[in-house]
């Protein structure tokens, strides 16, 4: 299929999709035959339309990305040209987050959240609510809660706001040492408790929320019948914790640990309908139903599906003279990952080769033998990811974006008519059963 025909293609199955949302119980013939058509481009087409909206997807949306030590912090929606507004200085980690009531809107505002990187006294959390333009973003402000309860975080999560709270409130998440404490940010900017707070077996490094979970039919860990094994989960909360291959699990109240597929990992990752896991040499995900149902005791662990970028991780180099080097650090690696609702990731990665350089007191001329070392370039990479539930395997495809920014930090947000397509793409499977 042509790049006009899929665009044109595409849009007909849009408006197609868009008239079908409207059409449950309607018997009109006219409108039957328009469904039809449009479940039979569909079918035709379907992997043209994965592709099609991966590599859309992977290019749209918002991304952040904040790089090593106190590096700035730098945000934009041309993600595949790599071009980035930096926004703010100094921060370690960061999340960001549109409340419900900006969801689906085409410039929305972004409550930014930043984790100062320094040690006592400069290690506080700050704020600031950025909207288009994407130029700096000035000064953000300093959130106070409770006497220090917001100073030294190891890590922070935001959400749009659930629905018994207003639609301009965002939630955050935060880390610290063994406890995950949940807040509330209103629209006056000011903070208060959500009165969630979990105390866990080790130190908490990351924490990630998702609120109204999803599970798919075709998943094995689901049932067949109903209720969903997600039925009455109105969210998870996960704690990535620190020297252990557990990961904390609370889903809406029940709570104990999940057993990640290494002997430890570097973080977590969330979307509606995964939850992610990675460290240095690659990714793993399982969907929430598969969580659940290890957590409920059903299963020994969840059904995990892994993918290694060797490829983005190892240079030619490497694999050429990697036995030569004798001072060996640890794999950098991927350093983060990010997965977004509409089907993409973003990861930070470094990449090994092996160079060979002069020993310290000798020239080129001279009798000698070369010292071998490894040398790790950092880059930024989106992937539009395939899932193969029943045989449990996930296909990556890479697209590296940048490099040499030293980024260890990315968040990306789907743009923000992304919704509203999964809407309609959900309505047009509900119907074509009844349809064919």
């Amino acid at each position: 299929m042509s790049g006009n025909a899929q665009q044109d293609y595409i849009i007909e199955m849009l408006e197609l999709m868009e008239a079908a949302q409207f059409l449950d119980g309607v018997r009109d013939p006219n409108e039957r035959e328009r469904l039809h058509q449009a479940l039979e481009l569909r079918d035709k087409y379907e992997e043209e339309l994965k592709i099609v909206e991966g590599l859309s997807a992977q290019n749209r949306g918002m991304l952040w990305y904040n790089g090593f030590g106190k590096g700035p912090l730098y945000a934009g929606t041309n993600i595949r040209q790599g071009r980035f507004e930096k926004l703010a200085y100094e921060s370690k980690r960061m999340a960001v987050a549109v409340s419900r009531k900006d969801l689906g809107e085409a410039n929305p505002l972004y409550h930014v959240f930043l984790l100062e990187p320094g040690g006592p006294g400069y290690d506080r959390t700050y704020y600031k609510d950025i909207s288009s333009p994407y130029k700096d973003a000035g000064s953000f402000q300093e959130l106070k809660g409770d006497a220090s309860s917001l100073h030294a975080l190891t890590d922070i999560w935001a959400t749009p706001g659930a629905a018994h709270n207003n639609k301009t409130d965002v939630l955050f998440y935060t880390a610290k040492e063994k406890e995950i404490r949940g807040f509330v940010l209103g629209k006056d900017n000011k903070v208060r408790q959500s009165g969630y707070a979990r105390v866990v077996k080790s130190n908490v490094l990351s924490v990630r929320v998702v609120h109204n979970p999803e599970s798919f039919v075709d998943d094995p860990d689901e049932n067949t019948e109903l209720p969903s094994v997600l039925e009455g989960i109105d969210y998870f909360v996960y704690g990535g914790l620190a020297n252990s291959p557990d990961i904390y699990v609370d889903g809406t109240g029940a709570e104990g640990g999940v057993r990640s597929p290494w002997g430890n990992y570097s973080g977590l990752g969330v979307d509606q309908h995964y939850l992610w896991v990675f460290g240095s040499g690659g990714f793993a995900c399982a969907t929430h139903a598969s969580v659940m149902r290890c957590l409920k005791g059903k299963s020994q662990n969840p059904r995990w599906m892994t993918h290694f970028p060797n490829e983005h991780l190892y240079a030619k180099s490497y694999h050429q003279d990697q036995s030569k080097v004798t001072d060996r650090p640890p794999l950098l690696g991927l350093v983060d990952l990010c997965p977004c609702d509409d089907g993409t990731l973003v990861a930070a990665l470094y990449t090994r080769s092996v160079k060979d350089r002069i020993p310290k007191g000798n020239t080129w001329t001279s009798d000698y033998t070369p010292v071998y070392e490894f040398i790790d370039t950092n880059a930024l990479y989106s992937a539009v990811y395939r899932t193969d539930l029943k045989n449990g395997t996930i296909a990556v495809d890479w697209t590296k974006i940048g490099e040499g920014n030293l980024v260890v930090r990315v968040q990306k947000l789907p743009v923000f008519c992304w919704s509203l397509v999964e809407s309609l793409i959900a309505t047009l499977d509900r119907l074509a059963p009844v349809l064919r």
